[in-house]
């Protein structure tokens, strides 16, 4: 017993997966599957999301979290249905197979921001919080990794609305939303999360 203990406990030292994460975590979460595709098929409302729970200083915070191989895309925008050119921030989470995670401000568009690192996994949920604050610097938090593991301060900051997921061709990804901050957010105490952000590992 000791030794399954110790085994899991060395996998989320190297990778920073928390494989002790029970799917009972997920019980508060909204769930989306991603059949394979780089299109944003739906958008949710950022503002009617009941786990968005900014500090005093943001516009938003919210957590999830992904189970996939690669390529798990956000989008935050103003339009249900983006096109490239369209003012939004597309980020990315362990892109280019899992080896390189950015921030864009477009969709498909150069990326402002990029850390290597591979942060995905199929079988055990990578977490991920987001935030912006109201001078326009957004956050990308992965609990287990160094933080923030993204950040992008953007001088033409905007009000958002909408938020969607999308993958990478042939690349199913099954997301949770809308999930509960725990400590990552305004009085958080989740015993689950406080384990996730006890920072022991080298980050890449």
């Amino acid at each position: 017993m000791i030794g399954i203990f110790t085994a899991l406990f060395l996998i989320k030292l190297v990778s920073g997966f928390d494989t002790n994460l029970p799917y009972s975590a997920f019980n508060e979460c909204k769930e989306y599957r991603v059949d394979g595709q780089y299109v944003y098929k739906d958008s949710f409302n950022i503002h009617g999301l009941k786990n968005n729970r900014p500090y005093d200083n943001e516009v938003f915070r919210m957590k999830f979290y992904v189970l996939t191989d690669r390529d798990a895309n956000i989008m935050i925008s103003n339009e249900r249905k983006v096109q490239n050119n369209d003012n939004a921030y597309e980020i990315v989470i362990g892109g280019w197979n899992n080896t390189k995670s950015t921030i864009r401000k477009n969709k498909f568009s150069v990326e402002v921001v990029e850390k290597l690192g591979s942060v995905l996994s199929a079988l055990y949920p990578t977490e991920i919080v987001i935030s912006l604050k109201q001078d326009g610097e957004l956050t990308v938090i992965l609990p287990g990794y160094e933080r923030p593991y993204l950040n992008f301060k953007d001088t033409k900051a905007s009000a958002w609305t909408y938020l969607g997921f999308s993958s990478w061709e042939n690349t199913p990804a099954r997301w949770f939303y809308d999930c509960p901050l725990g400590i990552d957010g305004p009085g958080g105490n989740d015993i689950n999360t406080i384990f996730a952000n006890i920072d022991i590992r080298v980050s890449n």
